[in-house]
């Protein structure tokens, strides 16, 4: 291989870098090395670049380069004019993947991680001829992960097929039950059991799939498929190194520790560490939310506080309850006030309802209005106009209520014609008695 290792050198902006830039200017402190002096423009294929901002080195990106000329001196150091390398879509080269598969293609290029500017005097940490690394990189893996498994195949199965090594001693297609010890990719075909082929084992780059996203995780799944999205059932096996390249890999990747914004949002699927302060801190942030509870059970006594003084208190105790009972409170479709529970809320006090003459009949209604929102229960306490001792009955009875006075034979009955959630209306039938006109003062109270 005629090409030369790779070299590291530092360089810096003369001028600020701001998105969209095609080139750089761009300066050597050390002179020792000049970029030219050990490549010539049309041998830099491959120069690659970490762009980190002078005044915090947590803000930086990847570059990549694909030229660069000498452009006089910056206060006595060597000056370069260096252009970023274009892709397929002709956007800048900036911003790239950890996974950078070393084409043009746009999916390289991670807008999230894009850089706005970059101050004059801001570090570029340059490798220049890293390609052939990659390149080697690349052939040696491929040439040492490999092997031919002689009559060893349990069941047919594809080129590409996820196998997995059985008690039995013969391979299979993954399955997380049956066989769940994924060992690699079959480099070739089965048609049936006790068949020879060739494993492709983990740091084996396998070629042949197709609309893979670059640098996503890879699964196979029962049955021995490869897909790209996690089940129940899955097994992860690599990364895509490109969109028709997976890179076969042993383990998963270790975890790294999840943002606050990841453990919060709640809508991250990265696989990542979660600390116990981060947890908590998720879970204080969700009390402030509104939450839906389905098929919870609060159990001990739960307390509801006032708003604006959490002080004020309602306990909720079961406690009172038989054994293995549900009781259900039913809400009605009207606002209630608890306080009126146990007391009347509507009285109708000191009305004259006129009854009837000698031997006659008269007939009386009325309606309450009331606010309890469902139907209450009515006590009717009524007395003779002329009376002095009060005589009361008490609704509901389905019959009606018969009403009797001690000085006036008459009877009054009084009964409810209907009732709902707003009114009651009331009916008296009065049927005169042998001492006159009978006239009855009431008060009427709903009670719920």
């Amino acid at each position: 291989m005629s090409d030369i290792a790779f070299d590291y050198t530092e360089l810096f902006l003369a001028t600020p870098y701001t998105a969209g830039d095609l080139t750089l200017d761009v300066y050597a402190k050390n002179d020792t090395y000049k970029l030219t002096d050990h490549k010539t423009s049309a041998l830099i294929t491959e120069f690659y670049s970490a762009g980190i901002d002078r005044d915090d080195e947590t803000k930086f990106m990847g570059m990549k380069f694909s030229n660069t000329v000498t452009n006089g001196t910056w206060q006595g150091a060597t000056r370069y004019t260096v252009t970023l390398a274009t892709s397929d879509g002709a956007n800048p080269m900036v911003a790239l993947a950890n996974s950078y598969d070393g084409t043009t293609a746009d999916a390289n290029i991670i807008n999230s991680l894009k850089l706005s500017s970059l101050k004059t005097d801001s570090l570029l940490l340059c490798s220049v001829g890293s390609g052939v690394f990659r390149k080697l990189s690349g052939d040696f893996a491929s040439a040492t992960t490999s092997e031919t498994i002689t009559l060893g195949s349990g069941e047919a199965f594809a080129i590409r097929s996820q196998i997995s090594l059985h008690t039995d001693g013969a391979y299979y297609k993954y399955h997380k039950t049956n066989y769940p010890n994924w060992v690699g990719t079959a480099g070739s075909a089965a048609t049936g059991a006790g068949e020879s082929f060739t494993l492709r084992k983990a740091g084996y780059r396998v070629p042949g799939y197709s609309a893979l996203t670059i640098g996503g995780d890879v699964f196979t799944d029962n049955g021995g498929t490869t897909v790209q999205t996690a089940t129940t059932t899955s097994k992860y096996i690599g990364t895509a190194h490109s969109a028709t390249e997976v890179d076969l890999k042993a383990t998963a990747p270790a975890g790294t520790q999840l943002t606050q914004v990841n453990v919060e949002d709640g809508t991250s699927t990265a696989f990542g560490e979660i600390s116990g302060e981060r947890l908590k801190q998720a879970h204080d942030s969700k009390l402030d939310d509104v939450e839906v509870l389905e098929n919870k059970k609060l159990e001990d006594t739960c307390t509801i506080a006032d708003s604006t003084d959490n002080t004020k208190e309602i306990g909720i105790d079961a406690s009172g309850i038989t054994t293995g009972t549900k009781r259900t409170i039913t809400m009605p479709d009207a606002d209630v006030d608890l306080g009126d529970v146990g007391l009347p809320v509507r009285n109708v006090s000191n009305t004259v309802i006129s009854g009837s003459s000698n031997g006659a009949t008269a007939t009386r209604t009325g309606s309450i209005t009331h606010g309890l929102g469902s139907a209450p229960y009515l006590i009717l306490m009524t007395r003779p106009n002329y009376a002095s001792s009060p005589m009361s009955a008490y609704f509901p009875y389905s019959s009606g209520m018969y009403l009797k006075s001690d000085v006036n034979t008459g009877t009054a009955i009084f009964t409810i014609t209907s009732s709902n959630s707003t009114t009651v209306n009331w009916q008296i039938v009065f049927a005169g008695g042998t001492n006159g006109t009978g006239a009855y003062r009431t008060d009427i109270l709903l009670f719920k």
